[in-house]
């Protein structure tokens, strides 16, 4: 069956920082956050362009066999708030990406979110043109398409594909990658967020189990608290950032979160020496609120979403691209389901 990935791509496709960037392709042991490592490395110019050049190397061998099977690959990239914009992506990414142009009737590169793009100067003289009522723009005999926002790729993959005859994966990292995240899950498909290094990041593995399970008891209680303020008020998805925020903050002030921890603590454990929980879990969910719970006002809506429809149970984890591919690419979407 016709495989389909939409993907993020930094962050997601590949790391979105030099100093993850230079761990993964062995030229480091270190992968603590250091940011004069970091400056040290950026001011390098032959030594950063080495990392890049071999990050998308891996990239390339990391997708081939996914192409060479017939699959699609759909990149959806916004560049809102970096400093590089679309420019960097193009002139430092684009020709470093060697699968672009052996599998270019595979691959489809979308930007998205563009108007809060801090540098488009490439596309303000771009040639932009409409097709199939979606834009488009041709850089270096390239065919780019510009989204008004990345949860418009399902309308285009609708028109192409019939849903029931493929296999649809939707990939991202971050909080601004959950309406697509979403969208692919309400249309019976499976999402994941990748996130690198999840097993030997030093803010994960640096954690005791009392400290996991605190944070579980916390997110319980989040959930907790978001169902009742949609029971009490069904509209309450509909409300503004801040009125969510002020009704929920009230719906704590009467359950306290302290009175709970205890009681709840104990239950987990319980659950753990039973084995009907584990490490993995809870540190999945970990992950999700982590993403979920970044202040990021657009996307609250899609936040308490997640967790007040359950689907955020649907939402799988992967440490890397190359990961997914592995390991959850090979699995139905019958086993995935």
């Amino acid at each position: 069956m016709l495989k389909i990935i939409i993907t993020d791509f930094f962050g997601t496709l590949m790391p979105d920082d030099i100093q993850a960037a230079e761990y993964q392709c062995g030229y480091s042991s270190n992968l603590i956050n250091d940011a004069f490592r970091m400056s040290k490395i950026l001011n390098n110019t032959q030594y950063s362009n080495k990392i890049l050049d071999k990050t998308i190397g891996l990239i390339d061998n990391s997708i081939n066999d996914f192409l060479d099977e017939g699959n699609i690959l759909k990149i959806i990239t916004s560049n809102a708030g970096r400093a590089e914009g679309i420019n960097f992506f193009l002139e430092q990414i684009v020709p470093r990406f060697k699968s672009i142009e052996k599998y270019n009737n595979q691959i489809k590169i979308y930007f998205a979110d563009m108007e809060e793009d801090s540098n488009n100067s490439i596309l303000e003289k771009s040639n932009l043109f409409k097709e199939n009522n979606k834009t488009s723009f041709i850089y270096n005999n390239i065919k780019f398409g510009l989204l008004n926002k990345k949860e418009d790729i399902f309308d285009i993959i609708q028109q192409q594909y019939n849903l029931i005859d493929v296999n649809l994966f939707s990939l991202g990292n971050d909080i601004k990658d959950l309406p697509m995240l979403i969208k692919c899950i309400e249309l019976g498909e499976i999402s994941l967020i990748i996130k690198q290094n999840l097993y030997i990041s030093p803010e994960y593995v640096n954690k005791s189990l009392d400290e996991i399970i605190s944070y579980k008891v916390w997110i319980d209680y989040f959930i907790m608290i978001a169902n009742m303020a949609f029971k009490e008020k069904t509209n309450f998805l509909t409300y503004g950032y801040k009125d969510k925020r002020m009704f929920i903050k009230n719906i704590e002030n009467q359950i306290s979160y302290n009175k709970l921890v205890s009681f709840k603590k104990m239950e987990l454990y319980h659950s753990l020496i039973n084995q009907q929980l584990d490490i993995a879990q809870l540190l999945k969910e970990k992950v999700i609120y982590d993403i979920t719970n970044q202040p990021f006002y657009d996307i609250d809506y899609n936040a308490y979403k997640l967790f007040i429809e359950c689907l955020i149970n649907k939402l799988k984890i992967n440490p890397t691209f190359r990961d997914f591919k592995d390991r959850t690419l090979a699995v139905s979407k019958k086993m995935l389901n």
